[in-house]
């Protein structure tokens, strides 16, 4: 039996983690994290439960990358401590992933792969196909096995003239949909937007137009593994007589990875390191930088609040954010804007000039897809649910049946069986497939009630009530003490502390003597009085800790 299982990636945008296996052999393609969201406060980031994989019965025999990003190649580290086994990647992804697991230092073993190349893990032969994306040496996956060929596009754009010159190998696709393709499982992430994505060689003609007019130094937030983009505004710099300034370690560090593998060209002369921006002419730089999705942390919202070491928003800067926000992030992006127009930069973005384009197929594309492959069975991945819905949709309208589409989400496991003389599918088992909150060096020891606990401290406050009761008599001994914050029309209010205190009164007596000489009764019943009370007299929900201390 064919069995085919998302760890990560489905009804999410991130985490993306597929097993395959066939009887007991098993791959694993992509190992990727999730950036917390606004309410997993404290969280660094979120990964599978790879501890799944040891409960398959099957031997992974590979981990394999479609390409280089952190929503695929992010949580490695975290898989490779639970299961380990090779990882095959392309040159670019090799390039990264050599770079990331140097600095865990942990041991592994990496094998470079290229498109066309061939391997074999039991009843499993996998070949690799060149797709385009928005990073360089992006893979989709053809796997053959005893019940028929499988195929992952991986992320993947159909662009007739990408920078690297290399495109998608529709023809390649073709050749297996005439051979007969088992099932499709492909990238749904631009699933609502119709037409066809822009070309990326496109966008140069928009960013010229831009930086042209640019009378000081001019700030262009991108993703670091952009590198195509990168390459672009290297190019426009150098023809504009600028020089270029990389900011953010992640900018600098997949620059010289592409550099050194020959992917990025670029003089030497062209980079002005960081630390002597300031004594050169504003009109002469163009700053690359981390920050496009507004990361607390990063370069650009570090620039937004006025605390870059070596780089500072002036007047007449340009700032282009060259990217599209991921869901989620507009409203950080929002005031990392409003920083930097404060600071006096004029700030231009994708929704007034044409200098971004996705890196994701739009719907014309995945229908090209979809009827190049010819697929018996379709699985969309990589997307939220309604992604997946819509990729579902188009599936349909491309003529495959209904019943054969399957839309699901992380941990829920597809079959594929010999059926007379065909093969069958049908949802097996639902996995029970956690998010793992990474938090500093804790990896799984916070768990779903403490981001719930933490997101309530940050909106409704905090209640702490300290009761002492006389355990002979089970009288309260002394005037229960409250203590608040973050409690809106709470903190520092006597008025509101005496009815607190008084309310509390009422439930204690409310109890008979044995209950108030029970810590965990009384515990429990303060925590539910005093949680009635804030929301009946400031409409508020905080967290309450009541402590029942003995006389």
């Amino acid at each position: 039996m064919l069995k085919i299982v998302p760890l990560g990636g489905l009804g999410e945008i991130g985490m993306n983690c597929m097993l395959v296996a066939y009887g007991r052999d098993a791959i694993v393609i992509d190992c990727g994290v999730m950036f917390p969201d606004a309410e997993q406060h404290g969280v660094d980031l979120v990964i599978p439960d790879f501890s799944l994989l040891r409960s398959f019965g099957v031997k992974v025999h590979a981990y394999v990358m479609t390409h280089g990003h952190e929503d695929h190649i992010g949580a490695l580290p975290y898989a490779l401590t639970m299961v380990d086994a090779p990882i095959y990647a392309s040159r670019f992804t090799c390039g990264l992933i050599k770079h990331k697991l140097g600095e865990w230092g942990i041991s592994y073993q990496l094998e470079e792969v290229s498109p066309k190349d061939t391997l074999h893990f039991g009843d499993l032969k996998i070949e690799f196909m060149h797709v385009t994306h928005s990073i360089p040496d992006g893979l989709a996956i053809a796997i053959t096995t005893p019940l028929g060929v499988v195929i992952h596009t991986g992320d993947f754009k159909i662009d007739h003239r990408p920078i690297g010159g290399e495109t998608t190998d529709l023809g390649r696709f073709a050749e297996y949909g005439d051979e007969g393709v088992l099932a499709l499982l492909s990238d749904s992430t631009n699933s609502d937007r119709e037409g066809v994505s822009t070309s990326e060689s496109a966008i140069a003609v928009g960013l010229e137009e831009v930086m042209r007019d640019a009378e000081a130094r001019i700030f262009i937030a991108s993703f670091a593994s952009h590198i195509h983009r990168m390459q672009q505004v290297i190019d426009i710099s150098m023809k504009l007589g600028r020089k270029v300034v990389l900011n953010g370690r992640s900018m600098v560090n997949n620059s010289r990875i592409a550099r050194e593998l020959g992917i990025l060209r670029a003089p030497d002369d062209i980079f002005v390191p960081v630390d002597q921006a300031r004594d050169k002419d504003p009109a002469s730089l163009t700053i690359l930088t981390t920050g496009s999705q507004a990361e607390p942390a990063s370069a650009m919202a570090k620039l937004s609040r006025g605390e870059n070491q070596h780089l500072s928003i002036g007047p007449n800067d340009l700032v282009i954010f060259s990217s599209r926000s991921i869901p989620g992030n507009e409203r950080a992006i929002s005031r990392v804007i409003n920083g930097l127009v404060r600071q006096g930069a004029r700030v231009v973005s994708s929704s007034i000039a044409k200098v971004h384009t996705s890196g994701h197929a739009h719907k014309e594309e995945q229908r090209l897809m979809l009827n190049l492959v010819k697929p018996q069975y379709f699985m969309p991945i990589h997307g939220e649910l309604h992604h997946l819905a819509q990729h579902a949709a188009t599936a349909g309208e491309c003529g495959i049946p209904k019943e054969n589409v399957f839309v699901v989400e992380d941990g829920q496991s597809i079959e594929m069986y010999a059926e007379g003389d065909g093969v069958g599918a049908r949802r097996g088992e639902r996995h029970l497939a956690r998010k793992i909150y990474v938090d500093g060096k804790g990896v799984g020891d916070v768990s779903d009630v403490t981001v719930r606990d933490r997101a309530s401290l940050a909106y409704a406050g905090i209640c702490i009530c300290v009761v002492v009761i006389d355990q002979d008599t089970g009288e309260v001994a002394r005037e229960p003490e409250l203590f608040t914050r973050g409690i809106a029309n709470a903190d520092d209010n006597p008025a509101l502390f005496s009815d607190a205190k008084s309310w509390l009164m009422q439930a204690i007596s409310e109890q008979s003597p044995a209950a108030r000489r029970d810590r965990l009764v009384m515990e429990e019943a303060l925590r539910i009085a005093l949680r009635r009370f804030f929301r009946r007299e400031v409409d508020r929900k905080p967290i309450v800790l009541p402590f029942v201390l003995e006389a």
